[in-house]
């Protein structure tokens, strides 16, 4: 998954939902973002394990809703 994408997947969600989505601060090797209340880290390499990729979106289910990333 890339990153950028997962990035731009995440702000769409949480705007059609009237969430802000907005960078906290930025590490050396991950980002840390703030969606609607809910902070998580996204790591700054092009490519993101599949894996974490689904975990951060299933950390976002809280806000964003069951099943938004289907």
């Amino acid at each position: 998954m890339k990153r950028r994408a997962l990035i731009q997947r995440i702000q769409q969600a949480a705007g059609a939902r009237g969430l802000t989505s907005f960078v906290v601060r930025q590490g050396s090797r991950h980002e840390f973002w703030d969606v609607g209340g809910v902070r998580l880290s996204i790591p700054r390499h092009r490519d993101i394990n599949s894996w974490t990729g689904e975990a951060i979106m299933r950390d976002l289910e809280p806000v964003l809703g069951e099943g938004w990333r289907r």
